[in-house]
């Protein structure tokens, strides 16, 4: 395979809009719905995103508020990369295994997950998108200097990084990433992988 390379830029909302969507909030259900996290201490401040019916954008200093909580629930034996991987092996994801198994390649889920969230879920955020060989990718995101940091937000990519290659019946993927203030490179290595669309 030889090497491309996309690299999609998503310019910042201004300060005060509402540019994260609504659907990432998902996510902290699914962590809020194991047996050892407090869903009040998980959703301190924000307990209206638990009744009636959420907004379709929520602000980006949110979304970090919730971030930052993963590290306050204590949960044993838990890491905050470990919630990533936690949403991909969620069993409602599991019945389209032999589907995407047949037709899908990692790096075309990598592709198409980091396109989606790019444009759809996060429009603040910068993202750069290589891949190296039919191996390795490399993905980078930028958090635009009028937004918030979220180191948590990075680890949690991480760990859903990791996990992503599952979803097809792959190994785990090895991801070494480097987080810095507002900055967050990954670099994937996926297992020898062959079907219809690798």
């Amino acid at each position: 395979m030889s090497s491309t390379s996309t690299r999609a830029s998503f310019p910042a909302s201004s300060p005060g809009n509402a540019p994260v969507s609504s659907k990432l909030l998902s996510f902290f259900d699914k962590v809020a719905a194991r047996p050892d996290v407090s869903v009040e201490a998980l959703f301190r401040g924000h307990e209206a995103l638990l009744v009636g019916q959420r907004p379709a954008r929520v602000s980006w200093d949110v979304l970090c508020d919730l971030y930052d909580r993963l590290d306050e629930i204590g949960c044993a034996g838990t890491s905050v990369e470990s919630f990533g991987e936690l949403v991909l092996t969620s069993n409602s994801l599991r019945g389209v295994n032999a589907a995407l198994a047949a037709i899908a390649s990692p790096h075309l889920m990598y592709r198409l997950a980091n396109k989606w969230a790019g444009r759809f879920l996060l429009r603040h955020i910068e993202v750069g998108y290589e891949e190296v060989s039919k191996r390795r990718i490399n993905i980078e995101y930028r958090i635009p200097e009028s937004y918030r940091d979220c180191p948590n937000f990075f680890r949690v990519n991480h760990g859903t990084s990791v996990a992503l290659p599952t979803l097809l019946g792959c190994p785990p993927a090895t991801v070494r990433s480097t987080i810095e203030p507002r900055y967050h490179r990954m670099e994937i290595e996926v297992a020898p992988y062959s079907n219809l669309g690798s």
